[in-house]
């Protein structure tokens, strides 16, 4: 046999080995293994040849961050219905731990903060007393009053003398004469009259009183963070979720009437718990793969008072904030 012949017999083998073969894959099994989260083997079963394919996926989550924060914000007290309560100053703040689980267009974090409001407040107040005093008059009287002591004669004589044509001569005629005398004595009476009246006054004093106002809140945040802007190192991401506060510590005070005086609030006048509404628009700066730096203003919702209806000052917390982390990725 001549070498050409030996070739073109070894070709035809070849190709008839392999059409075999491409005729017995049509009814192969398939099996896919998991390996991991993100590898998967799959393993092809011919009749003769176990053919293995391996696939790596991209994670579902990339990456978790673990951000000290820390942030100052500004309170408005809507619903606050006593008008004799106004705000001098007001330091609030609010610092925690975050934690980041970040997937391919958003992120879900949580943590927990300390949130401490802490605000100086006049309190204004009146109370009325109403005194009294006593005035006295002396009133003078004079009284005169009249009493006839006796009865006394006097006698007078005196003599008148005239020329009595009859006679033809001068006559003395001698005259007695006698008068009663009565004596009356006159008596002066001073009286006084002492006369005493109650005079009422009423004196209304107007008093401001200066008390700092405490809330000291543990908080657990929830929040949704959408990315709507990513270029090079820098990404913006839009925030919604809630926040639970538990009330750890509080100085709050309220005004009794009764008593015309500031009362420390009593415990079972405040709520315990404070859960509030997040929004916020947060800008991300990513120095490596590592390290990034987020800024985040926020507005918050609070969905109850601090304090009972009632008593206290009842007031619902908005507040207007900028936060700051600093996030390590892992």
């Amino acid at each position: 046999m001549s070498t050409k012949q030996v070739i073109f017999k070894l070709i035809f083998i070849h190709v008839f080995v392999l059409s075999i073969l491409n005729t017995f894959s049509q009814n192969t099994d398939t099996i896919k293994v998991n390996i991991t989260n993100q590898v998967y083997d799959t393993i092809r079963i011919y009749d003769t040849v176990v053919q293995y394919d391996t696939v790596w996926l991209e994670p579902k989550l990339k990456e978790i961050n673990l951000s000290p924060s820390g942030g100052v914000f500004l309170t408005n007290w809507s619903k606050l219905d006593n008008e004799n309560v106004s705000i001098i100053s007001s330091k609030n703040y609010s610092f925690g731990l975050n934690t980041d689980f970040s997937f391919d267009q958003f992120n879900i974090s949580t943590g927990i903060w300390i949130t401490q409001f802490n605000e100086e407040r006049q309190l204004k107040y009146s109370f009325t007393n109403i005194d009294s005093t006593f005035q006295t008059d002396i009133i003078p009287t004079t009284i005169m009053e009249y009493d006839t002591t006796g009865v006394g004669w006097q006698v007078e004589v005196y003599d008148s003398t005239y020329f009595d044509t009859v006679l033809n001569q001068n006559v003395t005629v001698i005259i007695t004469d006698t008068l009663i005398i009565y004596m009356v004595d006159s008596t002066s009476i001073d009286t006084y009259d002492t006369v005493t009246n109650i005079v009422y006054d009423t004196i209304t004093n107007d008093t401001l009183g200066l008390r700092s106002f405490n809330y000291k809140y543990l908080e657990i945040p929830i929040i949704f963070n959408y990315k709507i802007w990513d270029k090079n190192k820098l990404s913006f991401y839009a925030g919604i979720g809630v926040i639970a506060g538990l009330l750890i510590k509080y100085d709050s005070y309220y005004l009794n009437d009764d008593m015309n005086s500031i009362i420390l609030q009593p415990p079972e006048e405040n709520y315990k718990l404070l859960p509030s509404i997040w929004l916020s628009l947060e800008a991300k700066y990513k120095f490596n793969d590592r390290l990034s730096l987020s800024l985040r203003p926020y507005y918050t919702y609070g969905l109850r008072s601090v304090s009972k209806t009632g008593i206290g000052v009842y007031g619902i917390p908005q507040r207007y904030g900028l936060n700051f982390s600093v996030n390590f990725s892992f």
